[in-house]
């Protein structure tokens, strides 16, 4: 299969966010946000490729994330996580090696 390039890859995480939808304060939002964060590294991006895909996601949140707190859930879901980095690059029936661990609480 043919390497993804990064514009690619964050489109596609793009895509993959726009699915997911919005997290809505009151409606599991912590949750959706926990979900979001994963996305990059389905898609094999680094927190510093996957942050400005996070944000214009976190645009359409209600309300959206304070930068500092996302920043730190981010990190927290980056490291705690354990789907494969690029999971949703390859074959989609691959995409966990087990099951996900709550992210660190965001104060």
């Amino acid at each position: 299969m043919p390497q993804k390039t990064l514009e690619q890859r964050q489109q596609r995480a793009r895509a993959y966010l726009r699915a997911i939808g919005p997290a809505v304060e009151g409606q599991s939002g912590d949750e959706t946000t926990f979900r979001a964060c994963k996305v990059g590294r389905r898609f094999d991006l680094t927190e510093a490729e996957f942050l400005p895909v996070l944000e214009d996601w976190n645009n359409t949140c209600q309300p959206p994330w304070r930068s500092d707190a996302l920043e730190r859930k981010l990190r927290s879901t980056y490291r705690n996580t354990t789907v494969r980095p690029g999971a949703a690059l390859g074959d989609k029936h691959e995409s966990r090696v087990a099951p996900v661990r709550p992210a660190d609480p965001v104060y």
